[in-house]
């Protein structure tokens, strides 16, 4: 309790971690008293709008006769994503109170804390409780005997598993990230034993869609297995082998970005100003679009 705050410690804000909507959340805030510290205040920021929305702290006592307590209430009205940091009126004049080193308040540098807000009556799937999660990079983890199928003259298949990848800059000064190691879909099953011997209950599978770079980051297809990985069967084949063993199969489906080869942004690449894709409207809002066409780089406001 030596800390201006944690918020990992409920005796600085309780509840701790995501919280339901309309849930009254407690902050104390811990301050020196040589501050002289007249009043404090917590600002939450909506993610959305970037608001703030600000709540006044009271003094609440003392802790010993070095430091003193702030404290307040606050309920995130709606389900969604916040920032939220404090302000103090001190003899030195208005200081933040920030994030810093391991989530740890600091005064005058930092950033803001996070807190995640989810809908009111969501409750998490019982089957996550309990369980053990297994990442897997899908191109390292495991290369079964036979050719591996690569359809794209700029990609490279290497034969020496758990060599170290190319990482330096080509001859153009560009990391291409181009090599693969070959490991797929198919691989993946001929493993599950091993992973259920280690009472794995889900397994996390970095990017499977089709993207030009072996990370596969940045998406050129959602609707396309790439094919290095394999085909939609293999992924089928998996998941349903996988079922079997009462393993689960999650993909990090990575859908807030996207890379150069993706349709959309070939689209603009390509007709400017005359692409469909300048101005997209969802069922929302539009997202107005100011591009600047250079280099084949795409700004977007």
């Amino acid at each position: 309790m030596n800390q201006l705050f944690d918020s990992r410690d409920p005796f600085h804000r309780r509840p701790v971690g995501a919280v339901e909507e309309e849930t009254r959340i407690h902050f104390k805030i811990r301050l020196p008293r040589d501050l002289r510290c007249s009043a404090s205040y917590l600002l939450v920021q909506d993610d959305k709008s970037k608001n703030d929305m600000v709540s006044s702290m009271f003094w609440c006592g003392m802790d010993g006769d070095g430091h003193e307590f702030w404290e307040c209430d606050f309920a995130p009205p709606e389900a969604g994503l916040y920032w939220y940091r404090f302000e103090l009126e001190t003899c030195r004049g208005r200081m933040p109170l920030l994030k810093g080193e391991g989530g740890k308040g600091a005064l005058s540098s930092g950033t803001f804390w996070q807190l995640t807000v989810y809908e009111k009556g969501f409750q998490t799937p019982g089957w996550l409780c309990g369980g053990i999660f297994y990442q897997i990079f899908p191109d390292r983890f495991y290369r079964p005997d036979g050719p591996v199928n690569n359809p794209f003259p700029d990609r490279t298949i290497r034969e020496d598993w758990g060599g170290q990848p190319y990482w330096r800059p080509n001859e153009r000064g560009e990391v291409t990230n181009s090599d693969y190691f070959g490991g797929t879909l198919r691989g993946i099953e001929e493993k599950l034993p091993y992973l259920k011997s280690l009472h794995v209950t889900c397994l996390y599978l970095n990017p499977i869609f089709e993207a030009h770079s072996n990370h596969r980051y940045n998406t050129a297809d959602y609707t396309k297995i790439d094919p290095v990985l394999g085909t939609e069967e293999d992924f089928q084949s998996l998941c349903a082998a996988a079922g079997r063993l009462g393993i689960r199969v999650m993909l990090d489906g990575v859908f807030n970005h996207v890379g150069r080869g993706f349709w959309a942004f070939k689209d603009v690449q390509e007709k400017k100003w005359d692409s469909q894709q300048v101005h997209v409207q969802n069922s929302l809002k539009f997202w107005h679009l100011r591009l600047r066409f250079r280099a084949a780089a795409v700004r977007l406001h």
